[in-house]
């Protein structure tokens, strides 16, 4: 069997050393928010031999709410283990958290559970029309709820990245003025009440009428 010889390049522990200062530096003022500068190809390591003509103004990028404020995520686990402790906390491929598990207002017999997702927004607990906090039906969905009832419930939202949901949050409490947040437990609390008139739609004792005004039950 043949020996394979890994030759080391003269100066590349050297090399590696000065990357790992450079790393470090522009991580520190990504942190710290200070001004990076780029090249015409975007590169920040200086090392493409271009002119840097441009400076990333100081700030910081977006995060999500929970890195910026991770006291209110644990008013929030405590809040939901609380009122709603079946449920789970999630994280979506995109970052935001949910809280997964299934809501049952009791209307229907036989024990009818309704599997949904409270997720919440990138900006939570920003005030906007139908909260920072979404509801999603799972199963059954909104289309099956659709399809069943035979028109769309006025009550509904299209987020065009996940699809309908419930508006659990009227317009005139984000008037301005208001100190309005949204959370996990208010949201979830709502959506039971949309459920069991959605409910009582079905089960004949309440009217399409009263479920469907756009001021609410």
């Amino acid at each position: 069997m043949n020996n394979t010889v890994i030759n080391v390049p003269s100066g590349k522990l050297a090399s590696e050393d000065a990357a790992s200062k450079l790393r470090k530096k522009l991580a520190k003022d990504l942190s710290d928010g200070k001004p990076v500068e780029i090249s015409t190809s975007g590169s920040v390591t200086g090392e493409t031999g271009e002119q840097k003509n441009l400076k990333i103004s100081p700030g910081k990028l977006a995060s999500q709410w929970y890195q910026r404020e991770p006291q209110r995520l644990e008013a929030e686990k405590a809040a939901m283990k609380n009122f709603f402790p079946e449920f789970t906390l999630n994280t979506m491929d995109d970052g935001r958290y949910y809280w997964h598990g299934t809501l049952n207002p009791g209307i229907i017999p036989d024990g009818w559970a309704w599997e949904v997702a409270a997720v919440y927004n990138h900006n939570h607990p920003m005030p906007v029309m139908g909260g920072s906090v979404r509801v999603f039906l799972l199963n059954p969905g909104v289309e099956d709820v659709i399809k069943a009832l035979g028109w769309q419930p006025h009550h509904l939202l299209r987020c065009q990245q996940d699809g309908l949901y419930l508006c659990t949050t009227r317009s005139e409490d984000m008037s301005s003025g208001t100190q309005y947040e949204t959370s996990a437990v208010q949201t979830l609390s709502w959506a039971v009440k949309w459920l069991t008139a959605l409910e009582l739609v079905m089960t004949g004792d309440l009217s399409r009428e009263k479920f469907d005004n756009p001021v609410g039950v």
